[in-house]
């Protein structure tokens, strides 16, 4: 008996058909099996978790990332499940930790997030990095319940952080500033560049004379930058 070509094709199209089937209800499965780990990451996610919590959450995620590795691989779902629950519970962890975290180290989070809605760039210098690494051993200290042992660590990151911005200003954002600003030397004239020129080197002094007391990160870098802009 011949094989025609439409037979073939009908063929073709129930194997289709069945492949879709089975990857629809795999992905049936995995949404079912992994939600309550999704909604866990969530949950501490949104109370910093990641951040104010680094042991308990990144140990969920090593568990949570286990577990999907084993259900891409198609391992037995009861030992998936139990990989879920330990994550789940890590994540629950990680959000208690967090919330005492809150509280600890509100004042280190505020200045956090002043260095990093400024529009210096921060993130990936040599200084930034390092005030993250004394942020974490505070944070560390906290997740322990170690309140009043993470006060030096976070002392440490706070004058760090405003270390950072300093080096930021003087290293980049001036530099910069002043080769614009020798860029700009045809349109303006004698006595304009001599005035924005003086006017720079007083910005340059004053962000100088920051670097030793305890200075409002917004403040400064708002007033700095805008100085600059006022120049061209």
């Amino acid at each position: 008996m011949r094989t025609t070509s439409r037979q073939i094709s009908f063929a073709l199209t129930l194997i289709v058909i069945a492949l879709l089937g089975t990857t629809l209800g795999q992905d049936a499965v995995r949404e079912e099996l992994f939600r309550d780990a999704t909604a866990a990451i969530g949950e501490a996610r949104e109370v910093q978790a990641n951040l104010l919590s680094p042991k308990h959450f990144g140990e969920g995620e090593k568990l949570f990332v286990k577990a999907q590795d084993r259900f891409d691989k198609g391992d037995k779902l009861d030992q998936i499940r139990k990989d879920l629950a330990k994550a789940i519970e890590e994540f629950k962890l990680a959000a208690q930790a967090a919330k005492l975290g809150q509280v600890a180290l509100k004042d280190l989070l505020d200045l956090r997030s002043e260095v990093l809605d400024s529009r210096l760039k921060m993130q990936g210098s040599k200084e930034f990095n390092e005030a993250e690494k004394k942020f974490q051993q505070a944070a560390e200290k906290v997740e322990k319940e170690d309140v009043k042992g993470s006060r030096g660590p976070a002392k440490d990151a706070a004058k760090q952080y405003r270390k950072a911005v300093i080096t930021v200003l003087l290293r980049d954002v001036i530099p910069d500033a002043r080769k614009k600003l020798k860029d700009s030397k045809r349109t303006l004239t004698k006595a304009q560049y001599q005035q924005a020129e003086s006017s720079l080197k007083q910005i340059e002094k004053d962000v100088k004379s920051q670097s030793k007391v305890e200075f409002s990160v917004a403040e400064l870098s708002s007033k700095i930058i805008s100085r600059i802009d006022a120049l061209f």
